[in-house]
């Protein structure tokens, strides 16, 4: 599986889990009203857990998406060392293209 895939799993998971924090915290919002004090605490401890899930699953989302990023910038660097002048031709090519998209508007 790519990175890429990875990440867009681990993101998908991480929003899963968050909407569920969500539903859990409108639900204990709801229940408290009529709760005795241990159906409340029970209601408290599950939404603690689910959002510690949640703190987990966005860290380790930030993790992958750092961790790309390095060996996104790793081989960048690596390709410039190797093949200076195909980089700033790249760099020409990408700027002449900005440059004549901006200069339509």
């Amino acid at each position: 599986m790519s990175q890429t895939q990875q990440a867009t799993d681990a993101r998908e998971k991480l929003l899963s889990d968050l909407r569920a924090v969500i539903a859990d915290a409108e639900q204990l919002l709801n229940d408290t009203a009529g709760q005795t004090e241990h159906g409340y605490k029970a209601a408290i401890a599950q939404f603690e857990r689910k959002l510690k899930n949640a703190r987990r699953e966005l860290n380790r989302l930030e993790e992958r998406v750092l961790s790309s990023g390095k060996n996104a910038l790793e081989a960048t660097d690596q390709f410039v060392e190797e093949h200076p002048w195909q980089a700033v031709g790249a760099g020409l090519l990408a700027g002449l293209v900005a440059g004549l998209l901006l200069g339509r508007k």
